[in-house]
Order: structure tokens, then C-alpha cells, then sequence
């Protein structure tokens, strides 16, 4: 199911507010592609692909190993994606990278990003994000191995934030500006046309 959470124009606010897409005239299908037994009318359909409230867009996004893919634009238009780790803290994202990284240089020459965050295995899962990225310092050195640990385990999170501490990253925020989710099977009616 998709539901969209519209932001305020930047300056005036940054936090989601949330609104539902209408699932009227959607057909669910599993992951086979077959329809839902009665799965027939809007109410039915609710009920067998939830949404994504803000709870569980925060568990989501805070919780398990999703890697972001984050897309970027080089300096002739043309798209870049790079796989990164993430933190989110409800509001925003932080991601580092390397200050040479060619994403990083994108970013120095276009703010706007976008952002995929989604599970491969079902029951399928994903947020898409509309955002624009700050580089809040270009010499950041990690405190914490929290993220290291999240992404690769206690003992190789310890053992990555210890050999790479000392190295400087750019440390970057994303901000939202519109939110996209999705969540369990089938189509959004605008496909059904």
C-alpha cells in the first residue's frame, strides 16, 4: 500500500505530516500475482495490506540492516546511486562517506537527493524519500561504533569502527520533503487505469 507524508515548504517545517493514498479501485495481488481470495472490496483490501503508520515507518527506518540506495546527480543531470548506511532519528537522516566519494561531490554541487530504503524478502517493504542533503562537516570523525555495529554485528561492527575511526568522512544530513511507503501486495489504483 502507499501512503504519502507531505512536508511544509523548508524553513517553515521539516516534520512528516501524514495523509493516506485512497486504496478505492485497488486490486490486491500476492507476490505470485494472483489476486487475494476475496480480497473484493476496500475494506478487505485494507485489511490485507496494512499500512505503514508512523510507528512502524520509524521502526522501519531506525531498526534492522536496510541499506539506503541514495541518488544523487552529477553535474551534467545524470543520476548516481550508491548504497549507504544510514541513522534516523525520526525526523531526518545522517549518512558519512568518504570526501572524495563521487556521491559527496554531488552533493557539493546539487543538494537534492533521493532515497530508496526497501526490504528483497517478503512481505516486501519500501520508502522512498524526496529530500535535500547538507554536508554539515567535511572532517567528521566517528564517536560511536553504533552504526558499524547495526550494519555488520558486534564483534566486525567493533573491530570496522576501531580500524576506521581516525578516517575522516563527510558527515551529511538528508532532510525530507515528501515521504513515500509501502507495504505488503498489489497495485496502486492509478495502475489499474
Amino acid at each position: 500500500m502507499n501512503a504519502t507524508f507531505g512536508l511544509a515548504p523548508i524553513g517553515q517545517q521539516h516534520r512528516p505530516q501524514p495523509f493516506v493514498v485512497s486504496l478505492s479501485n485497488h486490486r490486491a495481488e500476492s507476490a505470485h500475482g494472483t489476486d487475494w481470495p476475496d480480497a473484493t472490496s476496500s475494506e478487505q483490501r485494507r485489511q490485507t495490506m496494512p499500512q505503514m503508520t508512523n510507528d512502524e515507518l520509524r521502526e522501519f527506518l531506525s531498526t534492522g540492516r536496510h541499506i539506503m540506495k541514495l541518488g544523487t546527480l552529477t553535474p551534467d543531470g545524470w543520476p548516481y546511486v550508491v548504497p549507504v548506511w544510514y541513522n534516523y532519528d525520526g525526523e531526518m537522516f545522517m549518512i558519512a562517506g568518504r570526501g572524495k566519494a563521487r556521491w559527496v561531490a554531488n552533493i557539493k554541487n546539487d543538494s537534492r537527493v533521493f532515497l530508496c530504503i526497501d526490504t528483497s524478502d517478503a512481505p516486501y517493504a519500501r520508502v522512498l524519500v524526496k529530500a535535500t542533503a547538507e554536508i554539515e562537516d567535511p572532517a567528521w570523525l566517528p564517536t560511536s561504533p553504533d552504526r558499524a555495529i547495526r550494519y555488520l554485528g558486534p564483534e566486525a561492527g567493533q573491530q570496522y569502527y576501531e580500524e576506521k575511526r581516525h578516517v575522516p568522512r563527510a558527515r551529511i544530513t538528508i532532510t525530507p520533503r515528501e515521504i513515500t511507503t509501502w507495504a505488503g501486495g498489489g497495485w496502486h489504483p492509478r495502475y489499474e487505469e
